[in-house]
């Protein structure tokens, strides 16, 4: 993929700099419909090099995340490519790995999900259990497969069979082992957004997450007889299918580095300040002391207390200090509290001690 990349940069380059601006206002639009507020997002709009950082921001996080997930197909990979199988045999060695992790990732879903239907919080110890599998089907592998690897072919010793079996043991329970990772993605998904499915279902989709994060390595090898141009397709089918599973099962997949990407560019910050706001529209007598901290100062001048939720462009959108522990879950109900104010309305004065 470096060496395509190489090969065409000029025409990318132009491409992903054409887009990049629409993608920065894709992606403020959907934090702005995240946080339960679109109305603030075509005020707010403004076209320059802040679209282009979100849009670089964005895709930062998305490869990060994605990148973390495949963690397991990393591992996959990397015994794959220390077995250097002969390409006729790549396909049936892959495919018989990909069983065998995913046999591993099954054994740990298992107990975990049946602790979990019975109220119970289960013991990491159960993610030993990744290594049995393997550690069971590692002599019978080697056995059946040394002439068709090239790695294989040298064990010949007893000593250089049991660490076979070993490395064998190792790479193949920590790809399942990785696999957890896209599990609790999904998991944490269920509890944030307070999905009803039962156990048995969340557990079904957290062992098809894990075992469809291996599809990259598969699909790499499944071609291996074809040529490393058709590998790389492969690979990337893989991806794509993997990146459909998790969007099946979790719609807002793309809705999260968006929010990472706007958090990191300090565009929605839950701090709470103390702001100076001169505003016609919006004046002292009609906000609520209380909520607000409001301070009275000068005519249409006032102080208030709370985090800016959104700010790009003209439009700063606080929100009252109370809100600033709520979840992300929570926060979207509750947004019709916060006020836009103007950029210019807007003085951001000193920190708000946590202690208050």
């Amino acid at each position: 993929m470096l060496e395509l990349l190489k090969e065409h940069w000029g025409w990318i380059s132009g491409i992903v700099a054409a887009l990049a601006p629409i993608a920065g206002i894709v992606n403020l639009a959907t934090y702005a419909h995240y946080i339960g507020r679109p109305d603030v997002f075509m005020p707010s709009l403004e076209l320059g090099p802040g679209l282009i950082l979100l849009w670089l921001a964005y895709i930062l996080f998305f490869v990060l995340l994605i990148g973390s997930m495949l963690i397991s197909s990393l591992f996959l990979s990397f015994g794959l490519s220390e077995l250097r199988p002969k390409p006729p045999a790549a396909a049936s060695i892959a495919r018989v790995l990909t069983i065998i992790t995913a046999a591993s990732m099954f054994v740990v879903i298992l107990p975990v999900g049946y602790q979990a239907y019975n109220g119970e919080m289960a013991s990491a110890w159960w993610a030993l259990l990744v290594f049995v599998i393997p550690a069971l089907c590692s002599w019978f592998f080697i056995a059946g497969n040394i002439d068709k690897a090239e790695s294989l072919g040298r064990v010949i010793k007893r000593w250089q069979w049991l660490w076979a079996c070993m490395a064998f043991t190792l790479v193949v329970g920590f790809a399942a082992l990785s696999g957890i990772y896209p599990a609790w993605f999904v998991t944490k998904f269920y509890q944030e957004r307070g999905i009803v499915g039962g156990v048995a279902e969340a557990a079904a989709s957290c062992l098809i997450a894990m075992v469809f994060s291996l599809a990259p390595t598969v699909g790499y090898y499944q071609l291996a007889s074809k040529g490393r141009v058709a590998q790389i397709r492969g690979a990337l089918g893989g991806l794509v299918v993997f990146l459909a599973v998790l969007m099946l099962m979790v719609p807002a997949l793309l809705t999260f580095p968006s929010v990472f990407a706007v958090k990191f560019l300090g565009i929605s910050d839950r701090q709470i300040n103390r702001y100076l706001i001169t505003n016609a529209e919006y004046p002292a007598e009609n906000l609520n002391v209380e909520l607000w901290s409001l301070s009275r100062g000068m005519e249409r001048k006032y102080l208030i207390e709370g985090f800016a939720l959104y700010r790009y462009g003209s439009i700063v959108l606080l929100c009252p200090s109370h809100l600033a522990g709520k979840t992300e879950k929570e926060l979207d109900q509750l947004t019709g509290q916060c006020i836009p104010f103007a950029k210019s309305e807007v003085k951001q004065l000193n920190e708000v001690p946590q202690s208050q």
